[in-house]
């Protein structure tokens, strides 16, 4: 089903990310930097907002900046493909595997680690806003 919520500012953040990492995957090397810029003025707007490090919408931020960056060099530019499928797939659909893997860390979450959590982590059907849920 989608979620397309266009009056969100992180969905318009994203919406922009992707189409720069799309335009990077096609060879414009510049969509790369576009998406990494973006990420970062998203983080920092998120960390504004929600005044902690430790915050989830805020941890989301830097591991998803972290993972642009560190695809930038050009010996790791398959790596764009990942936060560019999931992106997009956030855009569409408000299914975010790095948020949903990031709830599983010890130090984010105090629940144990099983099989049964793990499924139900994945397995859960998208919110319309699991980064930003108050």
């Amino acid at each position: 089903m989608l979620k397309i919520d266009y009056t969100n500012v992180d969905w318009q953040y994203l919406l922009v990310c992707a189409t720069g990492l799309t335009l990077g995957l096609t060879g414009w090397k510049i969509g790369f930097l576009i998406a990494i810029a973006i990420a970062v003025v998203q983080f920092i707007h998120t960390l504004i907002t929600n005044r902690s490090l430790s915050a989830f919408p805020v941890q989301v931020r830097i591991a998803y900046t972290l993972l642009l960056i560190s695809a930038w060099p050009e010996s790791m530019n398959w790596l764009y493909w990942l936060p560019a499928i999931g992106t997009w797939t956030y855009i569409f659909f408000s299914y975010c595997l790095l948020a949903r893997t990031l709830s599983l860390l010890p130090f984010i979450s105090k629940q144990s680690l099983s099989i049964y959590r793990v499924r139900t982590v994945f397995m859960t059907p998208p919110v319309n806003n699991i980064l930003n849920p108050a």
